[in-house]
């Protein structure tokens, strides 16, 4: 099922369990570019952290556009949208990569993640402007 940027109840659904999002961007030379990503919703948007020497965010830069398949075998949900805002503010950035690693690692707390400190880390918020899912009824 294909629709604008407004997701419906089982594709919100979906997207808010935990999984992981494959974000494709557009590279140097109009290629996809291809990252398997930690992510979450926020609001209308999906939020995702990265560092600012990962090709992803040059290419980003460049060309905000960008798709992101969250799957589970066949059911499966595809964004489309343009990163809208990167937060590069270092402690907002931080606390958002600690809140993913809390998210993906149940049972520990920021404290447990050290490893992201000291970190050039960057947030980035992704508008949907297009929705297609597979799987989830309706």
């Amino acid at each position: 099922m294909a629709t604008n940027g407004t997701l419906s109840a089982a594709e919100r659904e979906f997207i808010s369990a935990v999984r992981f999002g494959v974000l494709a961007t557009i590279g140097h030379d109009g290629t996809p570019q291809q990252t398997v990503m930690w992510y979450d919703v926020r609001g209308d948007q999906i939020m995702m952290n990265t560092t600012a020497d990962r090709i992803k965010r040059g290419n980003i830069q460049r060309d905000p556009r960008v798709s992101i398949c969250i799957e589970e075998g066949y059911k499966y949900v595809t964004l489309r949208g343009v990163v809208a805002e990167i937060i590069d503010e270092p402690e907002a950035a931080l606390n958002d990569i600690l809140s993913l690693a809390v998210r993906y690692n149940p049972g520990t707390t920021p404290a447990d993640h050290t490893q992201f400190l000291g970190q050039a880390r960057q947030t980035l918020l992704i508008r949907i402007d297009r929705v297609l899912s597979n799987g989830l009824g309706g």
